[in-house]
């Protein structure tokens, strides 16, 4: 059929569409992993008295270093904690602190990288280090205690169920969301659709906005232009647009697809339909239904068609055969925003 743009939109087959996903469960290891991440976010800290510092202790430092029995400037400190193997002082320094023991003081001679400030670069130093304290991490039992203090929960094993559940529902809703995506890219690819460079062009701009919405709020920033997304990203406009086309070009069809399928079979919405809608978009917007429905009362037809949109997504969803790998792929996983 002819839209009113002037081009041609032939639908194709629309029922018993097939599409493969990955087979979405929570397994005992994904349980696990989330219970070990709770662990260590609730590590005991205890500072030793007589042991040596080994690898992963925490030590607290003073320390002065001199060049040739001369101090130079940034070279002193007081109270530094360093933890030891994390690579962030010059290198042999944390190594010379492994095996010492709190209140003792030691000389460590290191050698400046070449790569270093050009006026300490590879020269040699004496660092004078005073180790004031030595503090070890130390992971408490996942036990009914553990549960009751920090988490609030009777038990262990509740607050286990309790993620478990969560992570089912999660994974069930972004199932949904795949198998949405699917299935509008297997009907699409049913269909032929021959878009103006305009339209096309259109929806390359619009996805752009949103890609730059997307990095304003990440960024806290705001106002932005293409050129200066682009600057800050890196980027140019020949790469952005060429990366940013073909899921322009993709949703676009979706789009018009989704009309001819609405305006062939007729869909009409109800009462509740409509609420529906307006319940979505007051939980974006974060207000209550009321005022979202008074906010979006001169645009009440936009909401409506919006409706229409969502029960002819549900359409295909209905009529598609959905077939799950057992095997889960995070490949699969990886959308563009224009989705």
């Amino acid at each position: 059929m002819d839209t009113e743009n002037g081009f041609e939109v032939k639908l194709g087959k629309m029922e018993k569409l097939e599409v493969s996903i990955p087979h979405y469960k929570v397994t005992t290891k994904d349980v696990d992993n989330i219970m070990e991440d709770i662990q260590r976010h609730y590590i005991k800290v205890i500072e030793k008295s007589e042991e040596p510092g080994i690898i992963g202790d925490t030590v607290t430092i003073d320390f002065i270093g001199s060049i040739e029995g001369n101090p130079f400037p940034g070279g002193a400190g007081e109270d530094l904690q360093l933890e030891l193997g994390s690579r962030t002082f010059i290198p042999g320094f944390e190594e010379k602190l492994i095996g010492v023991k709190t209140g003792k003081t030691i000389n460590i001679e290191v050698v400046f990288p070449t790569d270093y400030d050009k006026n300490l670069a590879g020269k040699k130093a004496v660092f004078t280090v005073i180790v004031k304290k030595i503090e070890c991490k130390e992971l408490r039992d996942l036990d009914d205690k553990f549960a009751q203090e920090f988490l609030k929960y009777d038990c262990i094993d509740e607050f286990r169920n309790h993620m478990r559940d969560d992570m089912e529902k999660t994974k069930q809703e972004h199932k949904q969301e795949v198998i949405r995506k699917e299935v509008l890219k297997k009907a699409m690819e049913q269909c032929e659709i021959e878009l103006p460079s305009m339209v096309i062009e259109n929806y390359v701009e619009y996805y752009s906005r949103l890609l730059i919405n997307k990095f304003e709020e990440t960024n806290q920033i705001s106002g932005l232009n293409l050129e200066e997304f682009l600057q800050m990203t890196g980027s140019d406009k020949e790469t952005f647009r060429a990366e940013m086309l073909p899921y322009a070009e993709k949703n676009a069809k979706i789009d018009f697809m989704l009309e001819e399928l609405l305006e062939e079979n007729g869909f009409e919405v109800s009462e509740d339909e409509v609420n529906d809608q307006i319940h979505k978009m007051a939980l974006k917007m974060d207000v209550n239904f009321e005022q979202a429905k008074m906010h979006m009362e001169p645009v009440m037809e936009g909401v409506v068609h919006r409706a229409k949109i969502y029960k002819t997504i549900q359409y295909l969803l209905d009529n598609a055969i959905i077939k799950e790998h057992e095997e889960y792929d995070e490949t699969n996983e990886k959308e563009n925003i224009a989705s």
